[in-house]
């Protein structure tokens, strides 16, 4: 034993004197183009964005270099119909939708060429669309009224919603609805609702179920009636939805971790083309 105490010190002190602080060189900043674009039917316009990247390491930039002189074009894969999108300023791109179609179940490709030759594409396949008629309310619920720590009145709520429609396991089923209730003779008062599963995958067979729910202030003085929901329903493909989860990342904040960017890119270059389609309207009971 008394070895081993011996030992123990004079191999700490061997490996602190192996220490020595190194500085290394950040990786060399390689500029890449940026494409964002999204599609769908409802959509007036088909319109990209395109910028390049900015380095990581350095002075900390929150705006990007945009892209002034590319070609921009959308095809659609199945009909071979192509048409080109017009710069429109600060790096956006545009061309009326009514020039080609966007349809669900098509697929398009979205290329882009810089000057001096180099190419990268992205592509997508637009969801179906969704049908107010397959969602329908199977279960609400009201608790007993409450009152916070602060005195706030109020009675929460939840609702079940399923849709018997169906979608492609690389697509996602959103939910974007208010509540709608009546507070006897005051009248109608509408109350965002946050449903906890909203983005379901597709291919696994409906029904799709969504679970949401909320809280109903006191507004005057009869306890609230449950009316209807109105709101938006969203089919999304893969891209725009890994985009749209993107979003919630970026605080603006010099000190946050770097944002896993999704990108369906070709070439190496960084961003995607993504789609969806939405219907908007009224459910009740």
């Amino acid at each position: 034993m008394k070895a081993i105490k011996l030992i123990v010190p004079a191999m700490a002190l061997l490996l602190a004197s192996c220490e020595r602080d190194t500085e290394l060189d950040p990786p060399a900043f390689v500029k890449q183009p940026v494409l964002i674009s999204y599609i769908s039917p409802s959509d007036a316009l088909i319109k990209a964005e395109l910028s390049y990247t900015v380095p990581y390491f350095g002075k900390y930039q929150d705006t990007a270099e945009r892209i002034y002189d590319a070609k921009v074009s959308i095809t659609d894969e199945g009909s071979g119909a192509s048409v080109s999108l017009a710069h429109q300023a600060n790096g956006v791109y545009a061309v009326n939708a009514a020039s080609l179609p966007i349809e669900p179940g098509h697929r398009y490709t979205m290329r882009v060429e810089l000057p001096g030759g180099f190419a990268c594409s992205s592509s997508t396949t637009v969801p179906p669309q969704p049908k107010l008629d397959d969602l329908k309310i199977v279960s609400w619920s009201m608790g007993d009224k409450r009152q916070s720590n602060w005195g706030y009145v109020y009675w929460p709520f939840s609702l079940q919603l399923n849709y018997k429609g169906d979608f492609a396991e690389n697509e996602y089923l959103f939910a974007e609805f208010m509540a709608l209730l009546e507070d006897g003779p005051f009248g109608l008062y509408e109350e965002n609702m946050w449903f906890n599963n909203s983005g379901l995958a597709g291919g696994t067979g409906a029904p799709y179920k969504l679970f949401g729910e909320s809280q109903f202030g006191e507004y005057g003085t009869a306890d609230p009636s449950f009316q209807f929901i109105a709101g938006t329903l969203w089919i999304v493909d893969e891209n725009y939805k890994a985009f749209f989860e993107t979003q919630y990342q970026n605080e603006n904040n010099p000190f946050q971790e770097p944002i896993l960017f999704h990108s369906s890119m070709s070439k190496g270059a960084l961003g995607f083309l993504g789609s969806y389609t939405l219907i908007q309207g009224e459910i009740y009971p």
